[in-house]
């Protein structure tokens, strides 16, 4: 999957001895046997439960000792679908970290435990980022111990410790982080793909129900224009997912953004042409503003590193501009949409507006309880999905937040912990929001790790935004680019999404990697010419 475009636009080769795969279509393999591993892997912790997790680490391994050294890079690559999955409904919930763990524990076995060149690596990351990572495990570690659910927490510490570790001391030191950067964005590209072609053919089954939740199961949306009916309806298209997880759909599209305007070959910019308009698609359905947010930044980011080197880039500035003015009518409510429950019934079944409109954000994906109210019950045709409601409901969820933090402000309830953490201040109309994150990350390293914690991480993200500006202030139009602007993006988005730094979710695990890819010095130095399109 992950190398299609790859395998699909590098020629094959040929010699004496016949047939010889491609570095791309090697790359597809791997990761998409991965892929599938997982997937299996989820369906056998299904039925077995926490011994599968076991059963994951020694396929990870045995997975690890026969790629070896030579395709730890496919196996870095099969992280981005890996850490996608931990918010997939087509994995069971209780298995949502297998994926990432399988695929972490195959990384690093595939590496021989050859240690030696960690000190090497560790030199080429800035002083003060080292500082900055040492104290947060540091206090990440305190906050666990100190934690108000320590069986929450310890898993937190102990994948945040495996996901820094890969991404700060491994991964800088494969043989062409350059290379790697590129192939990072083909995955993206590609997955973001997936996501959105796999949502519109469970759109067009039906739906399936898998692992007790609903899968494929959308809201038909109709645009709505300054207040009025527009008549247009569409799938708010998840993929298999049972909510947003727009960055990886932001951060593909910018991604084709870039390969298309770098590929040499005709067929090849076409592949990339169709790879942006089905992304966007996909993306524009959700109505994700922090989607849109991500990837009008992403897309300024590589306009701004084209025009220093005096390079043509006219679509991402067109893109960025467009996604910006977009979000500005999501915001101000002149642009929304309308949740067409009759659609839906006609479409699903009666049953499928009381899924979609559960109030209880704990049970996505499934039918509320008997007793709990739900407005799905009331037959209503339409119902509003995107606005003001929506924006108010985050202002409560920061109130709660910041009401939480203030009875341990210094150690905080412990990682993992925000949403139980701020149960107790959600009263009133606000208690339908019992089950939901703090909805910033800021926040939540405020509830989760006290003021210490905050401040760490401020300056954690204060370094990263200053080596992608640093880079694209230089002027180099290549992958790094794109990366840098993902950094910026996240950024952007954490005021309104959560998200951990080396966490197993996408978010969480992208932001690590990038960060130590940027910070390395081996992208820091003047990369090739990219090659242009002619």
């Amino acid at each position: 999957m992950a190398g299609a475009l790859v395998s699909v636009i590098s020629r094959p080769v040929y010699n004496t001895s016949g047939w010889r795969p491609t570095e791309g279509q090697v790359a597809a393999a791997v990761v998409g046997g991965m892929v599938l591993l997982v997937l299996a892997l989820g369906w056998v912790e299904s039925r077995l439960g926490l011994p599968a997790y076991g059963l994951a680490l020694a396929c990870g391994a045995a997975c690890g000792w026969i790629a070896g050294p030579a395709r730890r890079e496919p196996l870095l690559l099969a992280l981005v679908p890996a850490t996608i999955l931990t918010t997939s409904a087509i994995i069971p919930y209780s298995a949502r970290y297998l994926p990432a763990l399988t695929v972490l524990t195959a990384f690093l076995v595939a590496g021989r435990f050859d240690l030696g060149g960690l000190a090497a690596a560790t030199l080429r990351l800035p002083r003060p980022l080292i500082a900055a990572l040492v104290a947060y495990l540091a206090w990440l570690a305190v906050t666990t111990a100190t934690s108000t659910s320590h069986t929450v927490s310890l898993p937190y510490l102990l994948g945040s410790l495996v996901t820094l570790f890969i991404a700060f001391l491994l991964v800088p030191g494969l043989p062409s982080p350059e290379r790697v950067a590129h192939h990072l964005l083909v995955t993206l590209a590609v997955a973001a793909v997936v996501i959105v072609l796999s949502g519109l053919l469970l759109f067009a089954v039906g739906s399936i129900h898998l692992y007790g939740r609903a899968v494929g199961l959308y809201n038909l949306e109709e645009a709505l224009l300054f207040g009025h009916r527009t008549g247009i309806v569409f799938p708010q298209d998840y993929g298999p997912s049972v909510a947003p997880n727009s960055a990886p759909d932001a951060f593909g599209l910018v991604a084709a953004l870039y390969l298309r305007s770098v590929s040499t070959w005709p067929g090849g910019r076409r592949l990339w042409t169709a790879a942006i308009l089905i992304i966007l698609a996909g993306l524009l359905a959700t109505f994700s503003r922090e989607g849109w947010l991500m990837a009008a930044i992403g897309s300024l980011a590589l306009f701004a590193a084209a025009a220093r080197v005096r390079r043509r880039a006219l679509a991402p500035m067109v893109l960025g501009v467009a996604l910006l003015a977009l979000l500005a009518g999501g915001l101000s409510n002149d642009v929304g949409v309308l949740g067409r429950m009759d659609l839906v019934r006609a479409w699903y079944g009666s049953p499928a507006p009381a899924i979609l409109l559960n109030p209880n954000l704990d049970e996505r994906g499934q039918a509320p309880a008997p007793t709990e109210p739900t407005i799905a019950t009331g037959g209503l045709a339409t119902v509003q999905l995107k606005g003001f409601s929506s924006l108010f409901a985050r202002v409560s969820l920061w109130r709660a937040a910041v009401a939480a933090s203030e009875q341990r402000p210094l150690f905080g309830y412990g990682p993992g912990t925000d949403a139980d953490a701020i149960v107790p201040y959600l009263n009133g109309v606000d208690a339908r929001l019992r089950g939901a994150t703090t909805h910033n990350t800021f926040l939540r390293m405020l509830v989760e790790m006290g003021l210490p914690g905050l401040l760490i991480y401020l300056l954690l993200m204060g370094l990263a935004v200053w080596y992608a500006l640093r880079l694209l202030w230089r002027g180099f139009y290549a992958p790094s680019a794109v990366l840098a602007g993902t950094i910026l993006g996240l950024l952007a988005s954490q005021f309104q999404g959560t998200l951990l730094l080396g966490g197993f979710s996408f978010p969480g695990f992208w932001l690590a990697l990038v960060l130590s890819l940027l910070a390395a010095d081996a992208l820091r130095a003047r990369p090739r010419p990219a090659p242009t399109a002619g």
